[in-house]
């Protein structure tokens, strides 16, 4: 399989690979997704999910995004996937809750865009 550099290092592509239960064709989709559809640092609320993550993204010029139960960490000036982590089983609940809350806040602009 050919890897597509812009959009991942070869070991961000490796760590996916690792610690998903995905195919290879998705995985040439997944990092723009994460990147387009992500919901990022800036938007977790204070607590145990944002502590880990800020633990896992170290600050660095990085960019991190939470997409499909893992956190995505990117190079902030270029976009390109670092690395993956699944989020743990005792933060899940709370992505959980973060995702539903972000899904409300994406339809209910859509919305008002639409009217």
């Amino acid at each position: 399989m050919k890897i597509n550099k812009k959009q991942y290092t070869y070991h961000g592509y490796l760590r996916v690979k690792e610690r998903s239960n995905i195919n290879d064709k998705e995985i040439q989709n997944l990092s723009f997704m994460a990147i387009k559809n992500g919901i990022a640092f800036t938007q977790i609320p204070p607590g145990p999910l944002k502590s880990y993550v800020g633990y896992k993204m170290n600050k660095d010029n990085k960019r991190v995004k939470l997409y499909r139960g893992y956190v995505f960490i990117f190079f902030l000036n270029s976009r390109r996937l670092i690395t993956c982590y699944p989020i743990p089983e005792k933060h899940y609940a709370e992505y959980k809750e973060l995702v539903r809350k972000h899904n409300k806040r994406k339809k209910a602009k859509e919305c008002s865009r639409n009217s």
